[in-house]
């Protein structure tokens, strides 16, 4: 609805202007940092919720073992 609504504030000189490609671009940027930054943020505290289970276990004394892994 955002691109509908860019669209329809813009001429038909900003289309052949090429105005309206800068403007759809840089909401792309924009978007792509974003999911970028999620998915970053993702990955962060998976290894961080991993390292707590992991002096967890070496505290208590026992860990599960992953099968497969080495």
């Amino acid at each position: 609805t955002l691109m509908f609504i860019v669209m329809l504030l813009m001429s038909n000189t900003a289309l052949t202007d090429g105005g309206l490609c800068y403007i759809l671009d840089g909401i792309l940027v924009i978007y792509g940092i974003i999911l970028t930054v999620l998915y970053c943020r993702r990955i962060i505290e998976s290894c961080v919720l991993r390292e707590e289970e992991t002096l967890k276990c070496a505290q208590q004394g026992f860990c599960r073992t992953s099968v497969g892994k080495h």
